[in-house]
């Protein structure tokens, strides 16, 4: 069964978990896809894997992965996007304000960075501490936190701040690009269909694409989407194929000609 992790956001964790998930009985072939946040796992073995992931990285949870998930998961990367951008404006704007103001008084000075420190800084902070606690260090969580702290314990705080906040704009565009790519799957499963028509006799059966064997027969009904890619093997029809290609005219379909899975058909049953 496909799974999401929930709240993956670290390639590097990602690995480590990988790891650690290869070592239980039953999970040796595991791999996890950190583009999609996504992992197949033995239904009976998923409370296993769980407290696996518990042991090396707190706060992640395996939830199945429902139909839409691609979506909210695309949406919830948009957003916590905008928020990144929102966090690193504010932080830039006071370690300006800092720069011109902090001059006047130390109070001030500490009153502008360190709130700025903190808005780009504390991701890094907490899941460095995290990290530190489960006995791992000398990750790029940890160096950032020991390089800023010591900035800031020997008062050179506009460096603090302007380490991290370099540090928080490599991570926007690197989440940004990980985004794009999850929003494109999700475009692309928007346009896979739910079922197939497996042609049984004279009879057709609604099954889920994924359940399609290899060589079996499958009907595509006038308006259907087609769930699979194949070889047209009865019928002629002119397919929508604008959702694969961009092509706004229709193509036409004969028998032994190649269909592929997000065509529309036209008027004509194809099987």
């Amino acid at each position: 069964m496909r799974y999401v992790l929930a709240g993956l956001d670290c390639a590097g964790c990602a690995a480590e978990i990988e790891r650690e998930l290869q070592k239980v009985a039953g999970l040796e072939n595991t791999v996890i896809n950190f583009t999609t946040r996504t992992i197949e796992l033995p239904t009976e073995l998923a409370a296993t894997a769980q407290a696996t992931i518990d042991d090396v990285h707190s706060g992640l949870n395996l939830v199945p992965a429902p139909t839409g998930a691609w979506e909210e998961m695309a949406a919830a990367g948009e957003h916590n996007e905008q928020r990144q951008l929102v966090l690193m404006g504010i932080s830039a704007a006071l370690l300006a304000a800092g720069w011109w103001l902090g001059s006047r008084s130390e109070l001030l000075r500490w009153a502008l960075f360190i709130p700025a420190y903190l808005l780009v800084g504390w991701p890094v902070l907490r899941q460095a501490g995290s990290n530190l606690i489960r006995g791992r260090v000398f990750d790029e969580n940890f160096l950032m936190t020991i390089a800023t702290l010591g900035a800031v314990a020997i008062g050179e705080l506009p460096e603090a701040v302007a380490v991290m906040l370099f540090y928080s704009v490599g991570e926007y565009f690197q989440d940004r690009a990980l985004n794009r790519s999850r929003r494109s799957i999700a475009a692309l499963l928007a346009i896979r269909p739910d079922y197939a028509n497996i042609k049984q006799g004279e009879q057709l059966q609604q099954v889920p694409p994924e359940a399609v064997a290899v060589g079996e027969e499958i009907v595509v009904k006038p308006g259907e989407r087609v769930p699979l890619d194949g070889v047209v093997l009865t019928g002629t029809s002119f397919v929508d194929t604008s959702a694969l290609t961009g092509e706004p005219v229709p193509r036409r379909l004969e028998p032994e000609d190649t269909i592929l899975a997000g065509m529309v058909n036209g008027e004509t049953l194809l099987t």
